[in-house]
């Protein structure tokens, strides 16, 4: 399964008085002339290696249980594992499914008077929007393990197994791309929390479910060096995210040459936070490659364009009478192409006049356009 996905941007009409977008409409390609970052394609297999630590003093705290643990340290891996078509609104949507395990520990700490090592195995599944990475919901189920010390040994005790699954309508819009330094963005969403588990500690109580309006401010700050040293990421993007009452809520290092974060902090729902740093990035191989080019780099509304798909092999030769999916997520503008003689196709499409879940600064909307081979 093969997918590119280069994303259009909208401004609206301000005033009454025509005039072009200050947004674009770019394929993530070497062949885009402005530079722009813009939304990343992932492919299944394309795999992301973390260095963190797990700040669980405000989980601690709520649960009552004494202890002198403050942080636990590991890594984590997250994995595209899986692409395909769900209803979200009554659109079908096009979405990446991540899978992510993390394993931390601390050693030789206290809990409950008892001293031993404590184990946190965090793993997680996170539904994205292809189109411009909107967070769908997210899953996190947390296996917490002590082992308490005993003469020359240690004792292992279960301490808790927590799931907590959050789904976002509409999905939360933590980029926006193209991303730029000063772009700011916000979104008021409704946010759907569901919790279980057992555990074994008197005070560790498993949350009541919650259902809450809330709104989260997005900013691009900065571009530079994030503090984490990978080929590639010397000039990320630094977005900071904050509440309804301006507080800062958590931050995130987008780095375009790996696709993804390059460093990140965030609160979890059940109280820590988990602050990861990269490694190592692994893209997946591809025999098919899908190109897209726009006739347009800037767009108004309403606009008539065309847009030219290539698909190419892994050593760059065109692929003749290809079936290739076209899809404008946005006006559920859906079709089916094959390709030429010359691995190509070209399409005209409407550009429309449909707003984003998000709002900020002069834009109307950013959508995406995507060509999708299914199963490629």
């Amino acid at each position: 399964m093969v997918i590119l996905t280069p994303i259009m941007g909208f401004a609206g009409e301000i005033n009454t008085e025509p005039r072009l977008s200050d947004q674009n409409m770019t394929s993530e390609t070497s062949r885009n002339p402005s530079g722009i970052v813009d939304v990343p394609n992932w492919k299944i297999g394309d795999t992301w290696n973390y260095n963190g630590y797990l700040d669980v003093r405000d989980f601690i705290a709520s649960s009552g249980v004494s202890t002198n643990v403050q942080t636990l340290t590991g890594s984590l891996v997250s994995e595209v594992v899986e692409i395909y078509t769900m209803n979200i609104g009554g659109v079908s949507t096009l979405v990446y499914k991540v899978e992510s395990n993390g394993d931390f520990d601390a050693q030789n700490v206290n809990l409950d008077g008892q001293n031993g090592d404590l184990t946190v195995e965090l793993d997680t599944i996170e539904l994205y929007r292809a189109s411009d990475l909107g967070t769908i919901s997210q899953e996190a189920t947390v296996e917490i393990d002590f082992c308490a010390d005993f003469l020359w040994f240690c004792i292992n005790v279960d301490v808790a197994e927590l799931v907590v699954s959050n789904e976002y309508d509409p999905p939360t819009e933590g980029y926006d791309f193209p991303l730029s330094v000063g772009e700011s963005w916000d979104s008021q969403y409704t946010a759907y929390t569901n919790f279980s588990g057992t555990t074994s500690v008197d005070g560790l109580t498993i949350p009541d479910d919650t259902v809450g309006s809330n709104y989260t401010e997005w900013d691009v700050v900065s571009r530079g060096f994030s503090g984490v040293t990978y080929s590639g990421c010397e000039q990320s993007f630094n977005i900071t995210t904050s509440n309804s009452n301006g507080e800062e809520t958590g931050y995130k290092w987008y780095c375009p040459a790996i696709k993804n974060n390059i460093k990140s902090s965030a609160t979890q729902s059940l109280g820590f936070s988990l602050v990861s740093s990269l490694t190592s990035y692994t893209p997946a191989s591809a025999t098919t490659l899908l190109d897209v080019d726009l006739e347009y780099q800037l767009s108004p509304l309403d606009l008539q364009l065309d847009a030219t798909v290539t698909v190419t092999n892994s050593v760059g030769s065109p692929v003749a009478n290809q079936n290739v999916e076209f899809r404008y997520e946005i006006e559920q503008d859906y079709r089916n192409f094959t390709t030429d003689a010359n691995g190509q196709f070209t399409v005209d499409f409407n550009s429309g006049n449909s707003q984003d879940d998000s709002s900020g600064g002069s834009e109307h909307g950013s959508h995406g356009v995507i060509a999708w081979i299914d199963g490629a």
